[in-house]
């Protein structure tokens, strides 16, 4: 494995080996479907269809075709290498990932209670919308780095660009972002198609029942 093919398999970030491997699966798979002649722009639209189809964000393809694009001379042969290595790619991924910087670990230190506080205030900023991403994106590492959060708030925004569904991921870290939770009106109405016999004394609950029947009907 060559030093191109090795950064080309660490261009994105992915949270878990499972969501690495079925990234590598469609790079492999496009190019077979594209072909050994076709050429880099040619790949890179069929992989962004093919990507967007198995659930990656947009940001996916556009961080790994930016980096073969801006860094590698040849990137139609680099993505043939790697097709030669498809079954291996994922381990390959595992090991170039593990390897850390070892004079990382003074950076890395942080307060967790501060990190979450920001997230909180800070994460329901993003309107759940695609395409604002980017700008979130930007915009939440600038205020992390101002506050000495780079390094916690950099690993959660590339996990995120690795995720399907971010909506759930941030709810994950208890962060509900606006308009994306249940609505009042996808609230069921109440069932009353059974209610108890009404018997003397119980006015209380036949204004209830009353209550319950106008609201079903929308009054």
């Amino acid at each position: 494995m060559d030093a191109a093919v090795a950064a080309a398999i660490t261009a994105v970030p992915f949270a878990d080996a499972g969501t690495a491997e079925q990234w590598f699966t469609a790079v492999c798979q496009t190019r077979d479907q594209c072909g050994a002649d076709a050429g880099w722009d040619q790949f890179a639209a069929e992989l962004a269809e093919r990507a967007k189809a198995d659930g990656f964000g947009d940001e996916i393809v556009e961080r790994f075709t930016r980096h073969l694009t801006d860094l590698d001379p040849d990137p139609v042969a680099t993505i043939g290498r790697m097709r030669d290595l498809a079954d291996q790619l994922p381990a390959h991924y595992q090991e170039l990932t593990a390897a850390e910087d070892p004079t990382a670990a003074s950076a890395e230190q942080h307060d967790d209670q501060q990190w979450q506080a920001f997230l909180v205030a800070h994460g329901p900023q993003w309107n759940g919308s695609e395409e604002t991403w980017t700008q979130f994106d930007q915009w939440f590492r600038y205020e992390a780095d101002q506050r000495g959060l780079a390094v916690p708030a950099g690993r959660f925004i590339d996990h995120l660009a690795a995720q399907p569904d971010k909506v759930a991921v941030f709810a994950q870290y208890g962060v509900t972002i606006a308009g994306t939770g249940p609505s009042d009106e996808e609230a069921p109405a109440p069932d009353v198609s059974v209610y108890p016999e009404i018997t003397a004394g119980e006015s209380g609950a036949w204004v209830d029942y009353l209550d319950a029947m106008l609201r079903s009907k929308g009054f």
